[in-house]
């Protein structure tokens, strides 16, 4: 039985057993003190955790993660009350994690990863129960993102010192920011880049406009479906859809049966932020999260409108980004072919 449910899931062990390890101080911390904040720093220490594994950082390259997460974060929390600002702040963010990607495929996560946990983190911290404004509690909020880091540096730095060779100092190998030297394959990144500036822009634009709740989901959906290529692109438009249709609904109803308790709020949205990393195919992982982060909002009391937001906002912002990518790139083969037929 677990043999066949593994198989149908096809569950990462080690990066779970890995991500629960660098996960457990903020648990822990969350249990002792009381304070939900410890659990909302769990986005960086995996945002951090995903960058280190996937696209290979050395502690050095963790540590100047974690700070380009910071500063991307009370960026964005300082120019939301500006929307022009706002605007250009997510869409040049998005824009690096395709910048990244040109340069090298591996760094793709860095990339993703920096965006996700600052734009999320900054669209929530208005909601957060603390005393002044949000950017006063974004800053209230620092001195735990820095202690988010640090499993997740920790547990870098121990690794790294054992992949030192003999004939390298100590000090020139932790000065190293990734684990890999040279180049590998790069993407074609122009028309991603492209394609992505306009069309995060304009769904955070829309989200500013109308005031739209919870409009991180559609911003960060706009940019996730745009892959560089229309094939991969509209794989990922049809996974996302499917866990969202699927996982939303599913949250909504479990919600409505299990009874609401603070302990089932942390440990939805702490499965919620482990199916990053420990579960696959991707639209299953997908569909868990979004039947995971339904079920938080069910337990922390809001309407199951609310949650079917999560649907809604993941269609829509997909649907943007995938047809602002498909007519980035008839443009583009308009324009190479016009150039073509100058040289001609």
């Amino acid at each position: 039985m677990i043999s066949a449910w593994d198989d149908a899931i096809d569950l990462d062990h080690v990066a779970a057993t890995r991500a629960v390890i660098v996960l457990m101080p903020l648990v822990l911390l969350a249990m002792i003190s009381g304070d939900g904040i410890w659990l909302r720093a769990a986005l960086v220490t995996i945002s951090t955790f995903i960058a280190m594994e996937r696209s290979g950082l050395a502690p050095l390259g963790t540590l100047l993660h974690g700070a380009a997460i910071i500063v991307s974060y009370l960026a964005l929390l300082a120019t939301q009350t500006a929307e022009p600002l706002f605007v250009a702040g997510c869409a040049m963010l998005a824009a690096a994690s395709i910048l990244f990607s040109g340069w090298d495929a591996r760094l793709r996560s860095l990339g993703n990863f920096t965006f996700i946990p600052a734009l999320y983190l900054a669209c929530e911290t208005e909601e957060w129960r603390g005393p002044g404004n949000q950017l006063h509690r974004g800053i209230h909020f620092l001195p735990v993102m820095v202690l988010a880091i640090l499993p997740v540096l920790v547990m870098s730095a121990l690794e790294h010192r054992n992949t030192r060779p003999l004939h390298v100092s100590r000090l020139r190998h932790f000065r190293a920011v990734l684990c890999w030297a040279e180049r590998n394959e790069s993407i074609p990144y122009i028309e991603a880049l492209v394609a992505t500036a306009l069309a995060v822009g304009l769904v955070a634009h829309t989200v500013m406009v109308w005031r739209l709740d919870q409009g991180q989901w559609m911003i960060w959906s706009t940019a996730s479906v745009i892959t560089g290529d229309l094939t991969s692109g509209r794989q990922k438009l049809r996974d996302r859809t499917v866990g969202a249709l699927v996982g939303v609904p599913a949250g909504i109803g479990t919600g409505i049966f299990l009874p609401h308790s603070t302990f089932a709020y942390d440990l939805a949205l702490l499965v919620a932020v482990l199916t990053l990393v420990a579960v696959r195919p991707y639209v299953l992982a997908f569909g868990l999260r979004c039947t995971c982060v339904a079920l938080a909002l069910m337990f922390a009391g809001h309407s199951s409108g609310m949650a079917a937001e999560r649907a809604s906002h993941v269609i829509l912002g997909g649907l943007v980004g995938f047809t602002v990518m498909y007519a980035v790139r008839v443009v583009a083969v308009q324009i190479r072919r016009a150039a073509r037929g100058f040289e001609v």
